[in-house]
Formats: structure tokens, C-alpha cells, sequence
């Protein structure tokens, strides 16, 4: 009986050899991925679902929600320097994905829209354009370090850095073009520069968008009267933010 014992255990251990050899051993545990999100109120989800937090905006409905963050430190309203400030330093140590969607108050995106929409040819207008042009110049080096910041804080995490769709559907004949879907491009350039400096993945949305701005049969984006997030993505728009980011996390 003691031989056919030991026979048997060393048939175990021999079988349990060859999986190792074979690379089908069970692996090590993997330890869970922990996603953390930062950023203004594209990142808190203003303009869709179910408010959770009235004082940031932060919603059940943003991308962030959907995919899943612990935390979302997203705020509405938030610049590059108060996510800088106040966001960043509340990211897990141990997170393994971070995202960053910042930049479009730093660059005065609202004053533009707010001055260019009603009248695309006002003197307001211009002065708004000219001044968000000044900020996005110098945004690029506002992204990298937040984006360096996060590295710093979560060691070894996957950072993405999102941008913004455009507003309104391309329309080369509209001064409205020229300006708000204008400020939008550039926004979205130093972004990309920023971001790719420091060493992070971007997301583009601005084509996962086309076709859905403000102006189509099925828009993403509220319009002007929305009550809680107006040129804010909707439903819709969240999901697609969603699904564009989950192809780079």
C-alpha cells in the first residue's frame, strides 16, 4: 500500500511538472484593477443621469460611471491647476488606470460659446476667441503636468487623457464653425501635445462624434436650454466617451 502511495504521489508531482512546463499552471493572483478618474465636468458626467454629487455634478451616467471608477474626483468647472491641486493628490496609490478629461476651462471654451453662439460676428465674440486662443498656447504644458503629477502619484498606472467633441455639426459655410468648432480643434491639439509629451495615451472623440453634434437628427451633445448641462454630452454621448476610452484603458 505505501509503494502504490507513493507511487501515486510522485505521478502528481510529475503531472504537475509537465503543467508548468507547459505554462498551464494556475497564475498567480493578479491584483484588481483599481481606475481612478480626475478631471472637469465632462469627467464628472454633467448632462446626464442621475446627480450624486451636487456640488462637482458628478453623475451616474459619465463615462467614468460607466467604466467604472473608484474614485471619481472629476468636478465641474474644474481647471487644469485645481485638478493639479485637489484631484491628483486623492488618486489611489495603487490605481491602475487614470483618466484625465481637463483643459476646456483653462481655455475659456464656455466665454466662447456663450459669446459666439447667439452672434458668431459680435465684437464679444472675437475678443473671447482671441483670448482662448492665448490659453491654449500655453495648455499643452498645463496637460503634461498633470498627467506627470498622476504618474507620480499612482507608479506604473495606465494614464489617458481625453479631448472634447466638436459642438456643432462641420459646416464650412458658418462663421459659428470658425469659432466654437475652431476652439474646440485647438483645444483638443494641445491636449494631444501634453498628453503625449508626458508620456500618456490620448483619446480622440472627435470622430466617434461625427454625425451627432449639435444640429444632426441624433444629437450627443445638449443643446443651450438643457437645464443641468448645456453643450455637455448626453446619454448617448457619454456611452460613446465611454467606449472610446475602454479601447485604450
Amino acid at each position: 500500500m505505501a509503494i502504490t502511495r507513493l507511487r501515486r504521489a510522485v505521478a502528481a508531482a510529475a503531472a504537475a511538472l509537465s503543467l508548468l512546463a507547459a505554462g498551464t499552471a494556475p497564475a498567480a493572483a493578479v491584483p484588481p484593477t483599481r481606475y481612478a478618474a480626475v478631471g472637469d465636468s465632462i469627467a464628472a458626467g454633467v448632462g446626464a443621469g442621475k446627480v450624486l454629487d451636487p456640488v462637482c455634478g458628478r453623475t451616474d451616467a459619465g463615462y467614468a460611471a460607466l467604466l467604472g471608477a473608484a474614485p471619481n474626483l472629476g468636478c465641474g468647472g474644474a481647471t487644469a491647476e485645481q485638478v493639479l491641486a485637489a484631484q491628483v493628490p486623492a488618486i489611489p496609490r495603487n490605481a491602475t488606470e487614470v483618466t484625465i478629461t481637463v483643459g476646456a476651462n483653462d481655455a475659456g471654451a464656455f466665454a466662447v460659446f456663450q459669446a459666439c453662439i447667439p452672434d458668431a460676428s459680435s465684437l464679444a465674440c472675437l475678443q473671447a476667441f482671441r483670448q482662448s486662443l492665448a490659453a491654449i498656447a500655453v495648455l499643452d504644458g498645463e496637460i503634461a503636468a498633470v498627467v506627470d503629477a498622476a504618474q507620480e502619484r499612482a507608479r506604473g498606472a495606465n494614464v489617458v487623457v481625453t479631448g472634447y467633441p466638436l459642438l456643432f455639426e462641420q459646416d464650412p459655410t458658418t462663421l459659428l464653425d470658425d469659432t466654437v468648432n475652431a476652439t474646440i480643434i485647438g483645444l483638443n491639439t494641445a491636449i494631444a501635445a501634453g498628453a503625449t509629451a508626458a508620456g500618456a495615451r490620448y483619446v480622440d472623440v472627435v470622430i466617434p462624434f461625427l454625425g451627432h453634434g449639435l444640429g444632426s437628427a441624433d444629437s450627443w451633445i445638449n443643446g443651450p436650454t438643457h437645464l443641468t448641462g448645456p453643450y455637455h454630452p448626453n446619454t448617448a454621448g457619454y456611452a460613446a466617451y465611454a467606449a472610446a476610452i475602454q479601447r485604450r484603458l
